[in-house]
């Protein structure tokens, strides 16, 4: 791989290329250099605002909290998306087609539900069998949607301030020729 870089003005310019060819028979081995140059110091990219002055170069922007959206998303997302999964395997019997619903769909699945009522062998007695385990289940199942759906609606309505660079830069990838039979690509950017 190799790259050049040019400067002008404010901004500048690099162009890396790489190339795709057959090996040269013997390898050449190169020493490291003695000691590495130290690496300048670079402003990043993004940080937190916490008030005050913003530096040259630089402006405050809102962003939602990635996180909170990413978090809630997964959480509402994968119990609602396994529940409608489960309900439609079974051709959506016994009320079970409110867990199309999110959030509130597990809690009308628990109340439309039809119990089931056994007899014994004389017809004597006769009892509700009520399904205590699929009840538990679909508790915590609306609990972790409502978790879900309320950690996604903080972090997409409560955005965050963060200081931002003005001129991000930019990448161009071309197809280029590396020699007299290589092949590969050139990329170039302005920073």
């Amino acid at each position: 791989m190799r790259g050049v870089c040019f400067r002008r003005g404010v901004s500048s310019a690099c162009v890396l290329g790489f190339s795709i060819a057959a090996a040269p028979a013997a390898a050449q081995v190169i020493d490291p250099p003695a000691a590495a140059p130290a690496e300048p110091s670079v402003a990043p990219e993004t940080w937190t605002y916490s008030g005050g002055s913003v530096p040259t170069g630089y402006h405050v922007e809102q962003q939602p909290r990635r996180g909170l959206v990413t978090a809630g998303a997964l959480t509402l997302g994968i119990p609602w998306a396994l529940g409608v999964a489960i309900a439609s395997s079974r051709d959506f019997s016994n009320q079970s087609a409110w867990l199309v619903v999110p959030v509130l769909g597990p809690w009308f699945n628990i109340a439309a539900r039809k119990s089931e009522t056994t007899c014994d062998y004389d017809g004597d007695a006769c009892y509700v069998v009520k399904d205590h385990s699929f009840q538990a289940m679909m508790i915590v199942d609306g609990l972790t949607q409502a978790a879900g759906a309320i950690m996604l609606i903080y972090g997409l309505a409560s955005p965050k301030q963060v200081v931002t660079r003005d001129l991000p830069g930019r990448l161009h990838f071309a197809p280029a020729t590396m020699g007299k039979l290589g092949y590969g690509g050139a990329l170039s950017g302005e920073f």
